[in-house]
């Protein structure tokens, strides 16, 4: 009996393991193979933690999304749609974007009472400003000067300049 059921144990872990563990992820149609790519970005040589970090051909011809977004220490680690590790070989433009909110006014707690705390969000969405705390130029595609060729295993180190806080107009 004992050895029926640390045999089922071992058949378990096995298929768990080997199956339910380590999801097969299939390729977006036309999609190389991918390579891992790891980016360190960097503001004027200090590591840019939480900045988002897309890469694009520079015909715009891919038709999946890549990127991943900064540690603390302004790492990203490459990934396509979202989960798949790396990125197919070819020569991209880096885009980097970080935002920031703050508001004119304090507002004080956020209140416990639900219909109070609804007044409050609205009042602070009213008062909130967006800001880039990177320049716009790395923001886009045809502006953007970060550069970065995939041909195996990468990893590259990128500075987006100055720090910045620009405020954004939101469209109406």
């Amino acid at each position: 009996m004992k050895r029926r059921v640390f045999l089922l144990s071992c058949a378990s872990l096995t298929v768990i393991h080997g199956i339910g563990c380590t999801p097969r992820q299939k390729l977006p149609e036309g999609m190389g193979k991918p390579v891992p790519v790891s980016i360190t970005i960097t503001q004027e040589g200090k590591p840019l933690a939480d900045a988002d970090v897309s890469l694009f051909p520079p015909d715009l011809s891919a038709k999946w999304a890549m990127g991943g977004r900064t540690n603390a220490d302004g790492v990203v680690k490459i990934y396509t749609n979202g989960e798949i590790e790396g990125c197919p070989s070819g020569e991209y433009v880096v885009l980097v974007r970080k935002m920031a909110q703050d508001s004119d006014k304090d507002l004080g707690p956020e209140p416990e009472d639900a219909i109070e705390r609804m007044k409050w969000n609205e009042k602070k969405a009213a008062s909130s400003h967006e800001y880039s705390l990177v320049e716009d130029k790395y923001n886009d595609v045809k502006t953007s000067d970060l550069k970065i060729k995939v041909d195996g295993k990468t990893e590259a180190t990128l500075d987006v300049g100055k720090a910045v806080k620009v405020k954004v107009k939101l469209l109406q």
